[in-house]
């Protein structure tokens, strides 16, 4: 992966490249790291988990964009 160009709501456009330390392997399964919560997999392919992981940002972006239902 050359890197993603996604940055959080409200923070500036970064060029996004931790995939050496973002994906991991274990007994031939392939994990994805977050930031909050846990470690996302296993998936079969490192393919399937960057993939995962993509699906996975590009989420947690359209949620944080979506305005507070309480209004504040």
């Amino acid at each position: 992966m050359t890197g993603l160009y996604l940055s959080r709501y409200g923070e500036s456009q970064h060029h996004f490249n931790r995939h050496d330390k973002r994906l991991y392997c274990i007994d031939n399964e392939w994990y994805f790291l977050v930031r909050r919560g846990y470690d996302q997999g296993p998936y079969e392919s490192e393919g399937e988990a960057r993939g995962a992981l993509i699906d996975f940002v590009q989420k947690q972006l359209n949620f944080e964009k979506k305005p507070s239902i309480t209004g504040r």
